[in-house]
Parts: structure tokens; C-alpha cells; sequence
């Protein structure tokens, strides 16, 4: 009878230390959400980056192809600044700021992101000047 409830001892700290332990495994959170363009269609390759405002952490993912995209282990807490940008080829979107977000233990923070497209027109003007020392006619090497 002694070694039963010794053992039944035993077997309950067992099972108490690990609940404990499993319990301090999570110390993160993290932000997850999607992007959606005009008409209500994904945004892949978007660009996500949220700002840990008091510390300056910063942590960067890109939109998958269904939009949707996902930051783990950030720091619990906030306030963070979360910005969404896309400038690909063709098409931009104008950028979009979510201001003094939380993140909590162990959870996601869900976010969604309704960007408009911008038009970018920019035009490039490449001026250049030839140098003597450089000739189309001479190739390889010269004494």
C-alpha cells in the first residue's frame, strides 16, 4: 500500500511538471491576414513589413499567390505599424499603413488589406559619351 500511493505521488508531480513545462513553450505571436487588389482579386509578391514601434524591430514577408501572408514569431506586444507596398511590372498599388496593432501570445492578428492600383509614369533619359580609349574595332588585348 505504501509503494502505491509513492508511486501515485510520484505519477501526479510527473504529469504537473509537464503541464508547466509545455506551457512556457510559447513566448512569440505572430500577425497574419491577406491582400486584395481591385476586383476583390489577390495580390501576390506584395510586400509586408511590420514595424515594433518602441524597439524599431522590423519583420518582412511577401503576399502569396492567394495573398494571403503570415509573420511568426514576433515580439508579443506593440504598438506595431504594418505596411503593405507593390510596385510590379505594369502595376503598383498605393501603399497602405495599419497603425498601433497588437500582437498577443501565442495568437495571430488578422489583418486584410484593400489596395488600389496607382499609375506610375516615369520616364528614364540615358545620355552617354564615348571614349576614345574604347573602340568597336579593336577587340582583345593591346600593348
Amino acid at each position: 500500500m505504501k509503494h502505491l500511493t509513492r508511486f501515485a505521488l510520484s505519477l501526479f508531480a510527473v504529469a504537473l511538471f509537464a503541464t508547466g513545462a509545455a506551457a512556457q513553450g510559447v513566448t512569440t505571436g505572430s500577425i497574419a491576414g491577406r491582400i486584395i487588389g481591385p476586383n476583390q482579386l489577390p495580390v501576390e509578391g506584395a510586400d509586408v513589413v511590420a514595424i515594433h514601434l518602441p524597439t524599431g524591430a522590423s519583420y518582412e514577408t511577401k503576399s502569396r499567390a492567394d495573398g494571403r501572408f503570415s509573420i511568426p514569431g514576433m515580439r508579443v506586444g506593440g504598438p506595431y505599424s504594418v505596411t503593405v507596398a507593390y510596385g510590379g511590372t505594369g502595376t503598383a498599388f498605393e501603399p497602405q499603413t495599419q497603425e498601433n496593432l497588437e500582437v498577443n501570445l501565442g495568437v495571430a492578428t488578422d489583418l486584410e488589406f484593400n489596395v488600389r492600383a496607382i499609375s506610375v509614369t516615369e520616364t528614364v533619359t540615358v545620355t552617354a559619351q564615348s571614349d576614345t580609349v574604347f573602340s568597336s574595332e579593336r577587340t582583345g588585348s593591346a600593348t
